[in-house]
């Protein structure tokens, strides 16, 4: 992992300032939430959180080397319990950090960043920067025997992109089965309704019916690939938006 972890920090000749470019992961959900589109060039603000890094953790295209300095937040209610609410301060950017020691001052940290839509500490301020670069993120599933759906290990890759987009929606192919009990059900009901005499022979008949036992014929060891989220490289303003 050594090799893809990388630190975009940038100085600019002849200047004091210092600019740096985040790789800052999107999820899908927050994106298909308001069915935003990026695009290269945006202007973009967000609560950033870090998270350090593991063997477990984040996909080696996301880790990066984060220099700046932390300072305690205080205890909230979205902390994660026995952890260190942390206020990451970095050129042009702050990020939110669960730390597991409570570290204070300049720190170095490998990890990964993603942006929070859901909560963050009162006046935690917000990161601002400009789209300097933007991945798709896809992700391979496999069905297990248990029937249900399991993340495939090294099964991310990515698609280089201008501007995102939101793949079409799959439909899943009928079910005979089902299609034949909900036909029975609803001549049932018909019928029930003629007999009893509020329909006559003919009338036109309503019926909501709700599927029961819906079958799964995907055969356990398919693979399914789903866009999971996206990889935005994050100008911070700290070098000003163009």
């Amino acid at each position: 992992m050594t090799a893809d972890i990388h630190a975009h920090l940038i100085v600019l000749a002849g200047c004091e300032d210092v600019r740096v470019i985040l790789t800052v992961r999107v999820p899908a959900w927050e994106l298909e939430e308001n069915r935003r589109i990026l695009a290269v060039g945006d202007e973009v603000s967000s609560w950033l959180t870090f998270q350090e890094a593991d063997e477990d953790s984040a996909p080696a295209k996301e880790v990066q080397v984060i220099r700046g300095a932390a300072r305690r937040v205080p205890t909230w209610p979205g902390g994660v319990r026995g952890q260190h609410p942390r206020q990451i301060d970095l050129a042009g950017a702050t990020l939110y950090w669960d730390a597991l020691e409570p570290v204070t001052g300049a720190v170095e940290l490998v990890g990964s960043v993603c942006t929070n839509s859901l909560d963050a500490p009162d006046g935690f301020p917000e990161t601002t920067g400009a789209v300097r670069r933007l991945r798709m993120e896809w992700q391979d599933y496999i069905m297990g025997e248990d029937k249900s759906w399991h993340v495939v290990r090294d099964g991310v890759r990515y698609e280089e992109v201008s501007e995102t987009y939101f793949p079409p929606a799959e439909t899943a192919a009928p079910d005979e089965e089902v299609e034949a009990d909900l036909a029975r059900r609803a001549r049932e009901s018909y019928d029930a309704e003629v007999a009893s005499g509020r329909l006559k022979p003919g009338d036109l008949f309503t019926v909501v019916l709700a599927s029961h036992g819906l079958k799964t014929k995907i055969a356990p060891g398919t693979t399914e690939t789903r866009w999971t989220g996206v990889l935005v490289d994050l100008e911070t303003a700290a070098s000003g938006l163009v």
